[in-house]
């Protein structure tokens, strides 16, 4: 038989009480398994536990322990009806993904040193040869980070196991969060309390936006699941897009403002029509907004009038001549300075750096080793009893002789490495501040350095045109001369500044075109592929609910919604009859729905290459005495899908023909439940 993503080959519950131990244990096969029990055996009890061990407890009712009932975690009544207290209770499943990987998932129900937080994935198969040794691999699940630590994260674990990428979805809180394992699993997994009474009843509330849709979706895989994920992913990064366009304004308009200036063309918003050359800079001089390079003629042309003042060339005085050799010195002293504080800046930068990335370093081993506390204190041991003195690789026997006694060493303990990287830590942080302070002293002398150079150039330049000029030159004009050098330099690097701004606008508006074309490239409606997924799933649910006896309306008249993904007829979505008194016909009818949804889905999933995991668990799905014809189509109907694994939990009102009639001559796995689910140890 093809191998779905997720196939189940055992089930353990084992409990430490009072009275000794009690157990229970069962081995599922590929097709259809039938678990039948009498009413009060413990069916619903082995249904919930058996979610439970694959952490998925929240279908049912809550995380933790809080959907199981008390025989699993207070007392039980030995065969005599002594009340048993339990001591310790833990739950094993035995699974195997596409690769025919096979793993042993182990999960305290009741333990003093074990939290049902921790899930101890078993590297084989444990449970069907259970005389080897095998590596084990804590994870937690319920606490920050299940869903994304790979190694130790139970829900990114176990997604990895199934050989999946789950995708992000819209948030109902705007953003995006992940399609979580839970929502996929409400369509696999009904239990009988609640899982009868809608379809994907038990879909876990994690603020995802049109979840049950989403998780339809993803197990069809739609185009148009995709195409949202584009979209949203899309509209995402538009959104940044406008941002750092905001803060590009917020940017050139101080830098414009430092030189009196305004640029104008530029738009507060995003535009993909955005042109750098229809861009004008004005500066604000002498009471008016001056075009930039007619300020910039003005300028040159004063200091081309005051150049020419003068015609007159005199001997120059040694005094003169010496004072220009001293401010070329000084220039020379300076630009050295300038270059050493560069040199120091540049390694204080890089020492920074370094620090930076060592204090990251720090910061990846503080928590993980934080997860491995967390994990520790859940309850994982470093070394369990079925891989104790065993070599991780080979598993050859260690012998602790072969360790030299002058060699030993002790290593740190989780704790310990913890307050050891704490302070490596705050050590390095301390350093970090230091040196983002003498970075900055750095910097401040720099640019005072720098300053002076432009003033020492800048009388450098005058004092070589003294050398040149007549004693005619007024100081008046040296100064007025000075004061125009100085503002046509700042101004010059102002443009550059407001010149390299603009092209990082065009760099914006050349992304945003690509982006707005990506979306509109987009389909906004179903793809071909994705009309014929829906069809075939329409097609698939008209078959078997007419197949399985719904009688409540003609299956002809029923379609699919191509907007929610459920069944409608005549614009309203199919559910349980609503009257004055709810009758058993249409309540069983809407079972019969959810029968004919939850198969079909699975069978438009394989049939397309779609997402589904190949497993579905029935609990009790006859409800409202369903008609025994109908229970015996929806047994062979699930035995005959290929590559579909199924769990059914049924009494078969605790009879013998009834299960037969049921049955018939369908092939299944037969798991007969004793009058009480747990038995004694020795028992079994």
């Amino acid at each position: 038989m093809e191998l779905g993503k997720l196939k189940l080959n055992r089930f353990k519950i084992e409990l430490h009480t009072s009275d000794g131990d009690y157990a229970f244990e069962c081995e599922f096969k590929d097709g259809l398994n039938v678990i039948r029990g009498d009413n009060s055996s413990g069916k619903s009890t082995l249904i919930n536990a058996l979610i439970y061990s694959i952490g998925m407890e929240e279908l049912v009712g809550g995380q933790g322990t809080k959907s199981l009932p008390y025989t699993l975690k207070d007392h039980l009544l030995s065969p005599t009806e002594a009340k048993c207290s339990i001591i310790s209770s833990f739950v094993y499943l035995e699974i195997t993904n596409t690769s025919e990987k096979t793993v042993v998932l182990k999960r305290s129900i009741k333990s003093d040193t074990k939290s049902p937080k921790l899930i101890e994935v078993i590297q084989g198969a444990y449970l069907t040869d259970p005389d080897k040794n095998y590596a084990v691999q804590p994870t937690y699940i319920h606490d920050k980070g299940s869903a994304q630590h790979l190694q130790t994260g139970y829900f990114r674990y176990l997604e990895d196991f199934l050989g999946i990428q789950l995708p992000k979805v819209s948030s109902s809180t705007g953003g995006e969060t992940k399609l979580y394992l839970q929502c996929i699993f409400s369509a696999l997994l009904i239990e009988q309390k609640r899982g009868w009474t809608d379809y994907l009843a038990n879909i876990p509330y994690f603020a995802i936006r049109e979840a049950k849709l989403k998780v339809i979706q993803y197990i069809l895989n739609l185009d148009v699941f995709e195409n949202e994920r584009k979209r949203d992913q899309n509209l995402a990064e538009i959104a940044e897009l406008t941002t750092k366009w905001a803060e590009e304004c917020s940017l050139l308009q101080l830098v414009s403002e430092s030189e009196e200036m305004i640029v104008r063309g530029v738009p507060s918003k995003p535009d993909v029509d955005f042109e750098k050359a229809l861009t004008t800079i004005f500066k604000h001089y002498k009471g008016e907004d001056v075009a930039l390079p007619d300020y910039h003629r003005t300028l040159i042309s004063l200091l081309r009038d005051i150049e020419q003042k003068s015609s007159n060339h005199e001997p120059q005085s040694s005094e003169q001549l010496h004072r220009y050799n001293e401010a070329k010195s000084s220039l020379k002293d300076l630009i050295s300075m300038s270059d050493r504080l560069s040199t120091e800046l540049c390694l204080s930068s890089s020492r920074l750096r370094n620090h930076q990335e060592n204090l990251s370093s720090l910061s990846e081993d503080l928590e993980k080793n934080k997860v491995a506390r967390k994990l520790k204190s859940f309850g994982a041991e470093n070394s369990l009893e079925i891989a104790k003195d065993q070599c991780p690789s080979c598993h050859q026997a260690v012998d602790d002789a072969l360790m030299l006694a002058d060699t030993m060493f002790y290593p740190m303990t989780i704790d310990e490495n913890i307050s050891y990287i704490e302070k490596q830590k705050k050590m390095v942080a301390r350093y970090i501040v230091g040196l983002e302070g003498q970075i900055q002293e750095l910097t401040t002398q720099s640019n005072s350095v720098a300053r002076e150079i432009v003033e020492q150039k800048s009388m450098v330049l005058s004092l070589k045109r003294d050398l040149q000029s007549s004693d005619s030159i007024q100081e008046s004009d040296i100064r007025l001369k000075i004061q125009a050098e100085e503002s046509l330099n700042r101004s010059n690097e102002t443009s550059a500044k407001i010149d390299q701004s603009l092209d990082k606008f065009i760099i914006l508006r050349d992304a945003l075109k690509g982006l707005k074309k990506d979306l509109n490239s987009i389909p906004k409606s179903l793809s071909k592929s994705d009309f014929n997924k829906i069809a075939t799933f329409e097609i698939d649910f008209r078959e078997l609910a007419d197949k399985f006896g719904y009688r409540s309306a003609s299956t002809e008249d029923i379609e699919i919604n191509k907007g929610t993904l459920f069944p409608y007829l005549a614009g309203i979505e199919l559910r349980e009859m609503q009257t004055d008194i709810k009758s058993d016909s249409s309540a069983s009818d809407f079972v019969r729905l959810i029968w004919s949804y939850v198969i079909s889905l699975y069978r438009t999933s394989r049939e397309n290459s779609g997402n589904h995991f190949g497993i579905l668990v029935f609990d009790e799905p006859a409800q409202h005495s369903m008609a025994i014809e109908h229970v015996k189509e929806l047994l062979s109907t699930v035995a005959s899908e290929t590559g579909l694994q199924t769990v059914v939990a049924a009494s078969f009102d605790q009879r013998d023909d009834i299960y037969r009639d049921c049955v018939g001559d369908t092939k299944h796995h037969l798991i007969r439940l004793p009058p009480k689910l747990l038995q004694p140890a020795q028992a079994r």
